[in-house]
């Protein structure tokens, strides 16, 4: 069953949030992507927890048609698993299953924005 909570990097298994597990290598990850209209330009943007590894990571690629930038952050996770950010890149979860905010803090990749991406379907367990 989904609930609210399930869009939260709190999974221990790829289970609904119910289940724990112990698998040494699970990780919850978030990853978004979009394209401009006229396809010239794209960006790709993943962050991953961790649990059992302790650490949080972040990737952004951005390419247009002659140009791609990226960036990649790491951080200790400290098994704060709510604290979704690492390096210049954070998600906020604003409304769970409807809204996510996703911002990358000025950066020396070239890499800044403040996106929103708002749900237009209800979810599909």
């Amino acid at each position: 069953m989904l609930t609210k909570a399930g869009d939260f990097p709190v999974h221990q298994t790829p289970e609904p949030i119910a289940v724990a597990g112990t698998y040494r290598n699970f990780y919850d990850r978030y990853f978004f992507n979009g394209q401009a209209n006229n396809g010239a330009s794209m960006f790709g943007l993943a962050m991953g927890i961790y649990p059992h590894l302790n650490i949080t990571d972040a990737a952004v690629s951005l390419t247009d048609e002659t140009t791609q930038r990226l960036l990649f952050a790491i951080r200790i996770l400290h098994h704060e698993w709510l604290h979704t950010h690492a390096g210049p890149v954070r998600v906020v979860v604003e409304e769970p299953l409807q809204r996510l905010r996703v911002t990358i803090a000025e950066n020396g990749a070239g890499n800044a924005g403040d996106l929103l991406f708002t749900g237009r379907a209800a979810p599909i367990a």
